[in-house]
């Protein structure tokens, strides 16, 4: 068997169809369960480890958890029929209830097997209390960020922006809403300001009425005097108190005359 860092060396030496067992570590120590079987050419076996792979959830967390602790074992053959046909035997040789090909718990028939009410119940209690160790927490941050992401460089068609949308339409409306009738605590309030100050200023701001051009003009009126806020909001478009926050600089601080 062989670790991570040896496959490359093994796969660029060999060519041709093989098939492959992955194995993580057993409660003995030293020995090692096999829990997933596959079969392909060239990088197909390395591809588990790369983190585009989402496909089968079930492996990926196998892989993140040992990952250095792996181990793979590979046997190469004549042709893809041969590799097919080797991959069912083995799989049926192990049995497929102690894979993870299936993608999640296997039942009698080889069928995924759901959970009962029960089952679920005892799961969620069985989790209560405990507390992931900070080297899991950072192996599944790095999978939910950037180029690890399962959905990074990916885009939605605009079919499925408008199901999303289509979907969306009544959802989180009125008592709906997980937020109905709530409101933000004085310390809410202030950290969320401070969080939002410098960000977006201006313009560059889509909730933005106002251009820089049209602040500039506000503040040279007000230099004169010659309009009152009412009278400014009323000429801009704007709420008065848009134009006493700009006159008392909370706003629009970067736009000078």
């Amino acid at each position: 068997m062989y670790t991570i860092d040896e496959l490359r060396d093994v796969i660029n030496t060999r060519t041709g169809y093989y098939t492959y067992i992955l194995y993580k570590p057993a409660q003995e120590k030293g020995l090692y369960t096999p829990f997933y079987v596959g079969e392909g050419q060239k990088n197909r076996v390395r591809d588990h480890f790369k983190p585009s792979d989402t496909h089968n959830i079930y492996k990926k967390r196998v892989i993140i958890k040992y990952w250095d602790d792996i181990r793979i074992e590979i046997n190469f053959c004549d042709n893809k029929t041969d590799a097919k046909e080797l991959q069912d035997f083995l799989i049926l040789e192990i049995g497929i209830k102690n894979l993870t090909n299936a993608m999640g718990p296997v039942d009698d028939l080889g069928g995924v097997d759901k959970h009962s009410e029960e089952t679920k119940a005892k799961l969620r209690l069985s989790g209560l209390g405990k507390k992931q160790s900070e080297e899991t927490k950072i192996k599944r941050g790095i999978y939910k960020k950037g180029e690890y992401s399962f959905s990074y460089g990916k885009k939605h068609s605009q079919e499925t922006k408008d199901k999303i949308s289509k979907n969306r339409i009544g959802k989180c409306a009125g008592k709906e809403n997980g937020f109905y009738n709530k409101k933000h605590s004085e310390a809410t309030r202030e950290i969320m300001s401070k969080n939002g100050k410098g960000k977006n200023p201006g313009s560059t701001n889509s909730n933005s009425k106002l251009t820089e051009v049209d602040v500039q003009g506000i503040k040279y009126l007000m230099y004169f005097k010659q309009f009152s806020s009412i009278n400014l909001g009323l000429l801009f478009g704007v709420h008065k108190d848009t134009i006493n926050n700009i006159k008392q600089e909370h706003t629009w601080k970067h736009v000078t005359i």
